[in-house]
């Protein structure tokens, strides 16, 4: 029980590392990839955290599908506050001892698989809202989507806090227990995405050939905008993934974890974290009121700048 989970550990803490490190091109390519992280961190976090007050401050903007984009710009702040951090620290930390690279991972991993589960739940929800909404089945007020947001966050933290109880003293049985229950999460949420997708274009082709009576008619333009906001969140969330779970995969399948591994996986694993860096600007692209309260915020900051300066 022991030696399989230590060996999930030492895959975690990538043991198989650097030879020649202060010569070799991993050395580089990780302090490439720390520099990034570093960058991005604050540009994510003060788009988002803009987003989030631009949110706050409109009353018009405090409905169910403004309060999960609301949800989902909290997690992305958290991870330019938190996950791109961590991440840098332990790309960094590669260049030094393993034990200080197994700390940082440990918690890079944590951190990182819970806003990317986030994320992937509230976009879920955001579907699901947007066909309820459409077909006129109100099931989901403000104060039910904080509720769902709540449990989900209260499940993905145990989630995650037992799985990483279970790289040491859990069985290889519990381990697998949870690759089944993860693997089934991400399966529920595609079939309520798909299903709420098919829905929500079923709506909009019946409206568009004029089957619905008038009376029952509805903004059709709005909604479209608004549905086509979510699927181009989830087109940027997967675009980011592709490339790290393709390299993933590809070196699981091949068993080998050494430097080219190592390689692959910290340059694949900065682009995961641009659609947290992308999406502000998505929400200020397809939504009016944010891109207004955003650039008020901006002009009033700016002005405050400008006259603590000449003071």
């Amino acid at each position: 029980m022991l030696s399989n989970s230590s060996d999930a550990l030492d895959r975690l803490c990538y043991v198989y590392t650097y030879r020649n490190v202060s010569i070799s091109f991993n050395y580089w390519a990780t302090l490439t990839n720390s520099v990034f992280a570093f960058l991005l961190a604050p540009m994510t976090a003060i788009g988002n955290a803009f987003v989030l007050a631009a949110i706050w401050r409109n009353p018009a903007l405090r409905t169910p599908s403004h309060v999960l984009l609301a949800g989902l710009a909290f997690t992305d702040f958290c991870t330019g506050l938190i996950s791109l951090p961590v991440f840098a620290a332990f790309m960094s930390a590669h260049l030094r001892e393993r034990s200080l690279r197994c700390t940082f991972n440990l918690i890079s991993y944590c951190v990182g698989h819970f806003f990317a589960a986030s994320t992937v739940g509230i976009i879920t929800m955001a579907a699901a809202e947007r066909w309820l909404c459409m077909s006129r089945r109100s099931l989901l007020t403000v104060r039910r989507v904080t509720i769902l947001y709540i449990i989900m966050v209260c499940l993905i933290t145990a989630y995650v806090t037992v799985r990483v109880f279970s790289f040491r003293y859990l069985s290889k049985d519990i381990d697998n227990l949870l690759n089944g229950a993860f693997l089934t999460a991400a399966a529920i949420c595609i079939l309520v995405m798909a299903v709420s997708y098919y829905k929500v274009f079923r709506i909009i082709r019946h409206h568009q050939k004029g089957v619905q009576a008038n009376q029952n008619s509805i903004n059709i333009a709005k909604y479209k905008k608004s549905i086509f906001t979510v699927l181009y969140i989830f087109a940027l969330f997967v675009i980011g993934y592709i490339p790290y779970l393709g390299s993933e995969l590809t070196f699981h399948v091949l068993q080998e974890f050494g430097d080219m591994f190592l390689t692959c996986s910290n340059f694949t694993s900065i682009f995961v974290y641009f659609s947290s860096l992308l999406n502000p600007l998505l929400y200020c692209w397809r939504i009016k009121e944010i891109k207004m309260d955003v650039k008020n915020l901006v002009e009033k900051l700016l002005c405050k700048q400008a006259a603590e300066n000449e003071e």
